[in-house]
This record gives C-alpha cells, sequence and structure tokens, in this order.
C-alpha cells in the first residue's frame, strides 16, 4: 500500500519541493505511484521550487535573459542592435518576465535545461580546478562526451581526484552560476561575425569585459562613483579559460587519440627544485598549468603566434551552444569542423572576439576597489593586489593567470577546497614573486628555460591548420555576414540538445 495515497495533494507537492535534489525527486515518486502521480500533474510548482533554490534573486533574469534572447533573422544591422539593446536594457532594469512567480511554463522548462546543462560544465570546471595536477585534469574530457573521443585510450581511466559542484559554499555556488550565464549572454551579445574590413587577427577588437554593468548601471541625484561589481570582468574570464582548456583538450585527443602522455612530477609547486639534468616529465611553469594553445599549429609559421593567441580564443567566444555541439559529435566531424571554421576564421577575421589570458583593468586601484565595493569572493578580495601586478603579455604572465583562472580563484572564498582536492596538507596560489623564482630557478638547474620546457614536454603532437580550403569560402567572398560551418554547429541551443546526465523533474 502506498503511504503518500491517503495525503491530500498539497501536502504531498510540499513533500517533492522540500526534497534536495532532482534525483531524489525522480527516485521518490518512482517509489510511490501517489508522489508519481502529483509529479506528473505539478510538475510547474515543483520545478519552481527548484529554480527558486539554484537562481535566487537576479541570477534568475541571467537565465531568462539567454532563453529570450532576440534571434538574428536576416534583419537589418541597425534593427538587431536595436532589438539587442532594448532586451538588455530590460535585463538591466530586471524587468524581463519572472517564470517563478507568473505562469510560464514552456520558460521554465527551458529555464531548468539551461541549468542542468550548464551544471556539467560548471562541475567538470570546478572538479578540474580543484585537482591535484592540473595539466593532466585539464587535458581530459567531460564523461558524457562522445564515445569517439575515448575509444582509443590507452591505459585505465584516471578519474580527476577534485571536488565536485555539491562541494561549493552557497556564495560559491551563486557566484560560479551567475558567471557562467554571463558568460552565454556575452557571447550573445558579441556574436563571431566576419568582417572584411579586419585584415588580420590583430585588428580584432576585444570583448568589453565589463559591458553588461552599462546596461546596469543607476542613475542617481548624487555623484557618487558606481564601480559596479568590480570582479565581474575576472570572473568572465575564468570561464572564458575553462572553454579554452576544453578546445584545448579537443584538439589534443584528436592530434593524439590514445590521450597524451602527461606524467606527473614530484611536486607541481614552483618553489620545487629538480636534479640538474635533463628534467623529468614537465617543467615551471608548464607543470602548473594547462596551457591550450600547444597544440595547434599553422603551415605558415609567420602566423603562428596569432594561431596561438586567437583561434582557440574564438573558439570559447561561440559559448556554450559549439562547446556542447562539438563535445557531442563523432571525432573525424569535430576534426573537419575544427579545420573549416579556422580556414573561414583567418579568411575572414571577425570584428570583435574574446582575447584571453589578458588582465582586465580595475576601474580604480586595487586598494580603492575594496573600499568602493563589498563584491567579490574572500580569495579575490585578498589576492586581487597581487594578481593586478601581473600586467604583462609575455609567456610568463600569461601562465600565471591562466593558473589563477583554472582553479577557478575568482569564486572560491578561501582555500579549503585545495585542501580537499588537492595537497590535503593545504595549498596556497603562488604569488608572482614566486613565479618569478621558480622561472630563475628553472634558469639555474638546466639552462635555456624555453628548452628545458621542450624537453620536459617531450614530442608534442599538434593539429595542423590551414591545410586545405574551407568548402564555404565562396558565401563569405560575397558578404555573407554568419560563419556558414559555425551556423551548422549551432543551429540548435546547448540547452536543448539531449544528454544523458541532464535528470528532468
Amino acid at each position: 500500500m502506498d503511504p503518500f495515497n491517503n495525503l491530500p495533494s498539497e501536502l504531498r507537492v510540499m513533500i517533492l519541493c522540500n526534497l534536495s535534489t532532482r534525483i531524489e525527486v525522480i527516485s521518490a515518486s518512482h517509489a510511490s505511484p501517489a508522489l508519481f502521480q502529483q509529479r506528473s500533474q505539478s510538475r510547474v510548482a515543483v520545478l519552481g521550487s527548484f529554480i527558486r533554490e539554484e537562481l535566487p534573486g537576479d541570477i534568475l533574469q541571467d537565465a531568462v535573459s539567454i532563453i529570450t534572447f532576440p534571434k538574428d533573422n536576416n534583419f537589418s544591422s541597425d534593427k538587431q542592435h536595436k532589438l539587442v539593446h532594448s532586451h538588455l536594457t530590460q535585463w538591466g532594469q530586471k524587468a524581463l518576465p519572472d517564470p517563478v512567480n507568473e505562469y510560464h511554463p514552456e520558460l521554465l522548462f527551458s529555464i531548468d535545461a539551461l541549468v542542468l546543462r550548464l551544471n556539467l560544465f560548471m562541475g567538470d570546471y570546478i572538479n578540474k580546478a580543484t585537482s591535484s595536477y592540473l595539466p593532466r585534469a585539464y587535458a581530459s574530457l567531460p564523461d558524457w562526451s562522445h564515445a569517439s573521443f575515448s575509444e582509443h585510450l590507452k591505459g585505465p581511466y584516471e578519474p580527476n581526484n577534485g571536488v565536485s559542484l555539491q562541494d561549493l559554499h552557497t556564495g560559491e555556488r551563486l557566484r560560479l552560476t551567475q558567471a557562467f550565464l554571463q558568460y552565454e549572454l556575452m557571447c550573445k551579445l558579441n556574436p563571431l561575425r566576419p568582417s572584411a574590413l579586419v585584415k588580420e587577427w590583430r585588428e580584432t577588437k576585444d570583448w568589453v569585459w565589463d559591458e553588461l554593468g552599462n546596461y546596469e548601471a543607476i542613475e542617481t541625484d548624487f555623484n557618487i562613483l558606481d564601480i559596479g561589481n568590480p570582479s565581474r570582468p575576472e570572473m568572465l574570464q575564468c570561464v572564458h579559460e575553462y572553454l579554452r582548456t576544453l578546445y584545448g583538450a579537443i584538439i589534443a585527443r584528436i592530434a593524439t587519440p590514445e590521450g597524451a602522455d602527461i606524467k606527473c612530477p614530484a611536486s607541481s609547486s614552483p618553489a620545487t627544485s629538480q636534479r640538474p639534468g635533463h628534467p623529468q616529465g614537465l617543467v615551471f611553469p608548464d607543470n602548473l598549468q594547462f596551457n591550450p594553445d600547444l597544440y595547434v599549429e599553422d603551415v605558415d609559421t609567420r602566423s603562428f603566434f596569432g594561431i596561438r593567441h586567437s583561434y582557440i580564443d574564438r573558439l570559447a567566444g561561440c559559448g556554450f551552444d559549439l562547446a556542447t555541439s562539438l563535445l557531442t559529435s563523432d571525432m573525424p566531424s569535430c576534426s573537419r569542423f575544427l579545420e573549416c571554421f579556422y580556414d573561414e576564421t583567418t579568411f575572414e577575421h571577425p570584428s570583435r572576439a574574446p582575447f584571453g589570458c589578458r588582465l582586465s583593468r580595475l576601474r580604480e586601484y586595487p586598494e580603492a576597489t575594496l573600499l568602493l565595493s563589498d563584491c567579490g569572493s574572500g580569495m579575490w578580495r585578498r589576492l586581487m593586489s597581487g594578481f593586478h601586478t601581473s600586467w604583462g603579455d609575455n609567456f610568463l604572465d600569461q601562465a600565471f593567470r591562466r593558473m589563477y583562472r583554472q582553479h577557478a580563484w575568482a569564486f572560491f572564498d578561501d582555500e579549503g577546497l585545495y585542501y580537499e582536492g588537492l595537497y590535503r596538507e593545504g595549498y596556497e596560489l603562488p604569488t608572482i614573486e614566486e613565479f618569478v623564482k621558480g622561472e630563475l630557478r628553472l634558469r639555474a638547474e638546466h639552462g635555456d628555460p624555453t628548452a628545458a620546457r621542450e624537453r620536459g614536454r617531450g614530442q608534442v603532437k599538434t593539429m595542423q591548420m590551414g591545410m586545405f580550403d574551407s568548402p564555404n569560402r565562396k558565401p563569405l567572398d560575397k558578404g555573407m555576414k554568419h560563419y556558414p560551418t559555425l551556423m551548422g554547429k549551432v543551429d540548435v541551443a546547448f540547452w536543448r540538445r539531449d544528454l544523458v546526465d541532464c535528470p528532468r523533474v
């Protein structure tokens, strides 16, 4: 006999709404016919309780803005710009529909699908960010990737030893969720579009990383400086770096289907010295972060600097639609896309695209920023001043910023999660001064640091780009305003794709 059968429907709904996870709701309803029937009848109410918990306050508006973002229906550029501006103005005023407190069931179902799929990416990021060895962790692909990416792997699969999304404190999880949502919103605000006026990659304009803040500005009658959320650009850069590593891992797997041979050294601390001679495994700073640019190469060596600083950034700037599409495609078609898309984006460069590994300048000095705003995670507020001394565009400064972002530093309140996932006995992110000392130590012990790094990496197999022309060059030459190969991959929004790891209420 079903004990829930005699309960009033209101109480059954309350029971379902108070379960902690979607899995618990599904399990309970499968164990009780009465709860199963109630779940079907009251799906909107049950789902609304989860969305209210996962996307509280203004974060729900971020999700709504993505789902309802104006589609580009071959409107003129001016008309499309006005539609987008009007939409984001509503978002900035938090005046978009509220599917939790108003009856918008289809919108609510879409938001649920969006949250479930973003959780897969966020969980992957946090697990890698707190793993004991970043180069190996970020070289791996999510478990739900297409089977063809793993069918040739050699040796047993070693899961990363980082923590899960559920281990985050509430504030950390909400920061992460909002950053992932707002990064996707930035991708929609800055779609990758070809421009005949851009003759080389250096002429492509970078994103304005705090552009969303312009729509959230509050006008006052007082001359008060409003700096918004000064940590937002860095949080968005962290999400961008995560997407860069995904594409780096995809390209590395295509180049080496059996899996990259990344050996763990005795320690990945910059203060660790090794015996003189040939280094064993990756050396500083390769042992502290994963560099996705290493796996892309071009037949034209003159453009190599541009490739390393633009192509993977451009892929990441296409958002989670493209990432989901490629990760769920078979490896040969994925390889073909990457080659064709590379040719199209170098045949006609985009007018605007994000540039990773750069430092987003604060509007005020670090000390003034801390006084003028109480936003930002505990780690960001404590380490931000030192982080912003790494302002250079050289190899070492870029590696330093990659390491921080791959450790998800802008989201955590403290190093507690590193203690659980990394070294158990404790871990602190190196300062830029320690980074410089690590480079000097490498030079003292192994001579030329560039040669030492190449020996430590071994033979890195790369994916050769620029080997042939995309068949879609002709439409671009005639003024097409989209990249044809890209449009074929992002025709379905990522939250509408079926993924086995997304349990629906």
